[in-house]
């Protein structure tokens, strides 16, 4: 094993640390900052590789995940501002609250619908630029399906999502020759399966229980 082999799993490493504490987080933010972590050491574990494609989408998947985090945390921070204020008694005028951009109604934390289809763009485009294989449109085929979870604000949608990344990850994996990385498919697919379980099926079933006790 050559010396930029070595390198390359030890990024691997620590991009997988870096995603099991993604998906064990509840918090949106705390899931997105981990993901952005995750995905710059992996992007740089395939430049090690000279895996291309892998780290094209791997950045393209970091890029993504903080034009994310600045629309949730915007959000965060504009709900925060209007709770202090109505919890301090103070009334807002129409022009106030349509000035507002944390009406639910009106934004949610999700990233607009255009900058979502023009991700879904880049990652098409960079991918077939360093497309040279079939095996090559896995990261794109995976990536596409993370920008949609990544995009949903609902982070059991996003924890259901992640039990398919490290199956398409394993197999492009195997393929370049990341054998840490088809190592850590598996642990993240456990986590990811581990994190359903203990976030939603078995806090529902608490929650639900509770209720019917009562």
């Amino acid at each position: 094993m050559t010396i930029s082999e070595i390198i390359a799993q030890i990024m691997a490493f620590m991009g997988l640390g870096s995603n099991i504490i993604s998906v064990q987080c509840k918090r949106r933010r705390l899931i997105l900052a981990f993901q952005v972590l995750g995905n710059i050491l992996y992007g740089l574990q395939y430049v090690f590789l000279r895996a291309w494609p892998g780290f094209t989408i791997s950045i393209i998947s970091a890029i993504e995940c903080v034009v994310v985090y600045y629309y949730a945390n915007h959000a965060s921070s504009c709900n925060k501002e209007v709770e202090n204020a109505r919890k301090a008694g103070r009334p807002f005028s129409e022009d106030e609250m349509a000035q507002l951009c944390t009406d639910e109604k009106k934004f949610n934390g999700k990233m607009p619908v255009l900058v979502f289809i023009l991700m879904l763009v880049a990652i098409t485009v960079m991918g077939f630029l360093s497309y040279r294989t079939p095996m090559d449109l896995l990261p794109i085929v995976v990536t596409a399906i993370y920008t949609w979870a990544i995009w949903q604000p609902d982070t059991k949608k996003f924890r259901l999502a992640a039990v398919t990344f490290p199956i398409c990850w394993f197999i492009y994996n195997m393929y370049v020759g990341a054998w840490v990385s088809m190592c850590t498919s598996v642990v993240e697919f456990i986590s990811a399966i581990a994190a359903i379980v203990r976030i939603d099926v078995v806090k529902y079933n608490h929650n639900h229980g509770g209720q019917e006790h009562n």
